[in-house]
């Protein structure tokens, strides 16, 4: 099995490969301590995985095989601690952690050139060109320079 986050200061959308989505609580490593992460998977996303009822949204014998996790705040060496809480509980899969900026880009251009931006809790925009960020102004930080997001309005 394949899942894709993305995660916002806010809330964090999940999806596997067949559909199956969830949401849980927000995960920004710059605002969270890697304990607070390992908290939301430990009590959201596991139970969601493989709950005690027995009607495990994994079917029997499946593996999570990839995380592609997009998010708030996934940014060297913040990132780490987003993978290092993943690992934890997925230690045999390939796990990717990647700004919500370049998951933005990548959904939106694919390998063209363009622009994508984010207008959530914060804001933020790049010019992407072949699945990269190849030019970025970054925010200054939650509040400053978030101008357009929904916390400043």
């Amino acid at each position: 099995m394949i899942i894709i986050a993305d995660s916002g200061s806010t809330k964090t959308e999940w999806i596997t490969q067949d559909h199956r989505c969830l949401v849980t609580k927000g995960i920004n490593p710059v605002r969270d301590t890697e304990e607070e992460i390992l908290n939301v998977l430990a009590t959201e996303l596991m139970p969601w995985l493989y709950p005690a009822d027995g009607n495990a949204s994994l079917t029997d014998g499946e593996q999570v095989e990839a995380i592609y996790f997009h998010g708030a705040g996934c940014i060297p060496p913040f990132a780490q601690h987003v993978y290092s809480a993943l690992h934890h509980f997925f230690p045999n899969a390939s796990i990717r952690v990647h700004s919500d900026l370049l998951g933005a880009a990548r959904a939106l251009c694919g390998n063209e050139e363009g622009i994508a931006c984010i207008l959530g809790t914060g804001s933020n925009s790049c010019l992407c060109r072949g699945g990269e960020i190849v030019r970025n102004i970054p925010p200054l930080g939650y509040i400053l320079g978030d101008e357009g997001s929904g916390a400043v309005l």
